[in-house]
């Protein structure tokens, strides 16, 4: 089992300093905490060890017995403050700065005639210390929250770790109930949950399950967790490396980890060493093939798999989905609508292909070469890319947007793979695959819909091993040509891998920036897929040639289907 670390998680510095704080205090059973320095279990434990005094989050009317409290990075109101210094309490203020920045805009909106709506959850601890100074507010934690305020200007700041894609969703709200408000939106979501956030969008493309490693009432792991699920992703909330459980992970193949800002750096990396034992213990389990081409759980070496073995997988893939939250509430925005609506109709279009003349080709193929499991392979393959179709179209129906039966670009694919020999069928397909991989990523982040953004998390994880299938097989086609009709046909793939990415982001453009693409990180991300891509053919590619030389014979199709499990 691969084990994918999000690249930033763990401790921010707010909570860090508040530790570093209370380890420099000499006497520790003179301060009471108020309320949970972080939420995590452990941690907590370790203080109350040394001998802190521990107040609650509930109990925290009561005025502490001892000289100094100490108020946690959450950070308190001025009325609080003011009520604790008049009991004669000296205060040992880690209140992190960025949500102190909090306190300031929220009073800046009070003072300029606002009525502040504070996006975050009622009654956690930062969200009271919030609004403890304001006179008319009103807490919104979700969009079904959202309604007609009676106040002509409405200031919209956020608790420091609320999701952005959350934020965006409330506000678009807000702002269509609310259209007779002048509106004022601070972003007031700090950089270290905007840091963690982003690095779990980049993990959960490319895993199978996530772990999320925090206390169990910690808002912000809270949070993270509640992405990858989201997202159609098996998801394990722990506090520790006790927490986990072997059968969780039974046939995963790769598994993310991510952690809450208040979980300490050795409790993430006890929790890494755990899921390393559960996974060598899995590995031990596994069947592998008797052919000498080894197949590792998802294809990463480079030398291809057999037919026999990409039917294997595609046979496990369609029964091991993630689910699709159909039930969900939430609907598009009007806007949302508008966005996506002729772009999801083309892409949908473009899922629906029957492949018949691909398929005529790879039976000649087939034939020739005598591997009887490729066309068999090749029709999972486009079963897979049916089940994409049906999906969107499930969505868009209810949504209500109609489904097409031409497009301009999709028929002029399909007419070039209907003029073209199998080598050229494969390219084209491979510079659809490519761009479709950027093109979902863009509109599971364009919307705030639950179920369209687990739908193209799902149609992300196929579309990887989709592109590897089609590169295989062009490494196969294209072993032993010389190297001007290899270099040639690279060139042609490179110009046409040009205009089509041109014409994509020229017909949905719309869709792609809402997503968060410029022109400019479009085209970088294409480019970087495709360059990716042909790295891995021309391994393959040289790797079959080096050992066909070596071992006459190599590299053609085993005559028998091998025994192989895909875990």
């Amino acid at each position: 089992m691969k084990i994918i670390r999000a690249d930033v998680m763990g401790l921010c510095f707010g909570v860090r300093d508040a530790l570093a704080v209370a380890e420099s205090i000499e006497n520790p059973r003179q301060v009471t905490i108020h309320g949970e320095l972080a939420h995590n279990g452990l941690l907590l434990q370790q203080l109350q060890t040394r001998g802190f005094a521990m107040q609650s989050e509930t109990d925290r009317g009561e005025i502490p017995a001892t000289p100094q409290v100490m108020i946690t990075a959450h950070g308190i109101s001025g009325r609080e403050r003011h009520r604790l210094e008049s009991a004669g309490k000296q205060l040992i203020d880690t209140t992190c700065p960025l949500v102190r920045r909090v306190h300031d805009a929220a009073l800046r909106l009070q003072r300029d005639g606002y009525h502040v709506l504070v996006l975050g959850k009622p009654g956690h601890v930062e969200v009271q210390g919030i609004i403890g100074d304001l006179q008319r507010y009103d807490v919104i934690p979700s969009q079904r929250e959202v309604r007609r305020f009676d106040a002509d200007k409405l200031g919209i700041i956020c608790q420091t770790t609320m999701p952005e894609c959350e934020i965006t969703a409330i506000r678009r709200s807000v702002e269509e109930q609310n259209p007779h408000a002048e509106i004022h939106f601070i972003d007031t979501v700090c950089q270290p949950t905007k840091d963690r956030q982003a690095a779990l969008r980049s993990m959960v493309e490319q895993v199978e399950a996530a772990v999320v490693v925090g206390g169990a009432n910690s808002n912000n792991t809270r949070r993270l967790a509640d992405y990858c699920r989201e997202r159609g992703l098996p998801t394990y909330h722990v506090g520790g490396p006790d927490d986990l459980q072997d059968r969780w992970f039974a046939g995963v193949n790769c598994l993310g980890l991510t952690a809450g800002t208040s979980t300490l750096p050795e409790t993430i990396d006890a929790v890494h060493a755990r899921l390393m034992e559960i996974g060598a213990a899995s590995e031990r389990e596994l069947r592998v093939p008797a052919c000498r081409q080894q197949s590792p759980p998802c294809p990463s070496s480079s030398t291809p798999w057999t037919s026999a073995q990409w039917y294997e997988y595609f046979e496990r893939n369609s029964r091991n989905l993630l689910p699709i939250p159909w039930g969900h509430p939430g609907r598009l925005s009007d806007p949302e609508r508008r966005c996506i609506r002729r772009s999801i109709q083309e892409f949908q279009l473009g899922e629906t292909g029957t492949g018949r003349h691909f398929l005529r080709r790879a039976a000649d193929y087939a034939r020739r070469e005598g591997d009887d499991q490729y066309v068999a392979a090749l029709e999972m393959f486009i079963r897979e890319e049916h089940r994409h179709a049906r999906t969107l179209g499930r969505f868009m129906t209810s949504e209500g947007i109609p489904l097409t039966k031409e497009n301009t670009t999709d028929g002029i694919f399909r007419r070039l793979r209907h003029a073209a020999g199998l080598d050229l069928i494969i390219s084209v397909l491979v510079t659809a695959e490519i761009l479709a991989k950027v093109y979902y990523r863009a509109l599971r982040d364009a919307t705030s819909s639950v179920v369209l953004n687990a739908l193209c998390t799902q149609i992300l994880r196929d579309e990887v091993a989709h592109v590897r299938f089609q590169v295989e097989r062009l490494a196969l086609l294209r072993r032993g040509w010389n190297k001007w009709r290899f270099h040639g046909a690279r060139l042609l793939h490179y110009v046409f891998f040009a205009g089509t990415m041109l014409v994509v982001w020229f017909n949905h453009r719309p869709v792609l920036q809402a997503g968060g693409f410029s022109i400019r990180r479009y085209w970088r991300t294409s480019w970087r897929e495709f360059r990716l891509a042909m790295r891995i053919m021309n391994k393959c590619r040289r790797d079959l040639e080096a050992e066909e030389t070596a071992n006459p014979g190599y590299g053609r199709p085993c005559e028998q289907r091998q025994e192989f499990t895909v875990s």
